[in-house]
């Protein structure tokens, strides 16, 4: 790793095959190598929790086949749990006092996939079988913007299952913008936009958000400075799509590129404050703005999967208000270009 990190081990990878094996060595003295990498299980073999998970968290797959070169999970194979093991851990959950589940994987669209399109059959019965099993709400953690827009009218489809609008009041998902410059995506997330043309990218990322509000789902996007390569009029394409977002619900993160071992771009340096450009302060700038312009809104919407009393939801709305004071100034130094310290 050529780095002094002071442990004796470091495991890297799924646990489920090798980790028990690699504990039971330790334990008994024997020798086992600085770094260990643990293989991957099928779909099948990833076990139902023994209690409730943080957030009601229910694995569904693994990995990705779009294969980004920052993103470790791009470099795991994709595979899916069987129907009934995604059941048995939703059930775990709910006995165990969880009321709202989040279906867990890297792009939910993705469950099933096949013949290069989401297999919206067994999407669908899926969703219908957790719905049944009558959880306070549904939520997915991912969801690809290439996927929904290939296949529109399944998160329609998912919106009617779940009852959005009725048995709960939205639905929301983690998804990845990362960039709108179209050369950025060629070097470094060539299937980002599949099946659709990388060119076409600023009008999925739009036409997605339409649809987002329609249906009354929250995204939570991701965005990533400084990428190899990335320069200042890379991140004006940005900027200039999300001021075209302003108006939709939701929350924007730009996230500085980190690199992540075993990744297409780990043996690269991290970006950082020093290297930013006046561009980039000036984007994080605007998504600071749009975060506290929905600010307010995300918290009535989400108190319906708060479990905390008046107290503390009057606390919320004072932490609201504080922001808005508190951090309006940083946000103007960056959006005229200057670092907020």
């Amino acid at each position: 790793m050529g780095e002094v990190v002071g442990v004796d081990h470091i495991y890297l990878g799924e646990g489920e095959s090798d980790f028990p094996e690699v504990c039971r060595k330790i334990i008994a003295g024997e020798k086992v190598p600085h770094v260990i990498r643990g293989a991957a299980v099928l779909g099948e073999a990833i076990p139902v929790n023994r209690k409730a998970t943080i957030g009601g968290i229910v694995e569904i797959g693994r990995g990705c086949w779009r294969g980004c070169a920052f993103c470790s999970p791009a470099m795991r194979t994709l595979r899916h749990r069987p129907l009934e093991k995604i059941l048995e851990d939703v059930r775990v959950n709910l006995i165990y006092g969880q009321k709202d589940i989040i279906l867990h994987s890297e792009d939910f669209f993705s469950y099933g996939y096949c013949m290069g399109k989401p297999d919206e059959k067994k999407i669908l019965e899926l969703v219908t079988a957790v719905k049944q099993l009558h959880p306070k709400t549904i939520d997915v953690s991912h969801l690809s913007l290439a996927s929904v827009h290939q296949s529109q009218g399944l998160l329609r489809a998912i919106s009617e299952v779940v009852g959005v609008g009725s048995s709960q009041n939205h639905m929301s998902a983690w998804i990845g913008i990362e960039t709108v410059s179209c050369r950025i995506l060629e070097m470094h997330m060539p299937n980002k936009a599949r099946p659709a043309k990388i060119g076409n990218w600023p009008e999925i990322v739009r036409d997605c958000y339409r649809l987002f509000a329609e249906e009354s789902w929250l995204p939570v996007a991701s965005l990533v400075l400084g990428l190899p390569g990335e320069t200042a009029e890379d991140v004006i394409k940005t900027t200039d799509l999300v001021e075209s977002l302003m108006d939709y619900t939701g929350l924007m993160l730009p996230l500085f590129f980190t690199t992540i071992a075993d990744t297409k771009l780990g043996g690269r340096r991290g970006f950082a404050g020093e290297d930013a450009l006046p561009e980039h302060w000036q984007l994080v700038g605007l998504c600071l703005e749009y975060n506290l312009r929905h600010l307010k809104k995300l918290h009535r919407l989400y108190r319906e999967r708060m479990t905390a009393g008046p107290a503390v939801h009057a606390a919320l709305k004072g932490i609201n208000l504080m922001a808005d004071i508190m951090l309006s100034k940083y946000m103007k130094r960056m959006k005229r270009g200057e670092p907020p310290n």
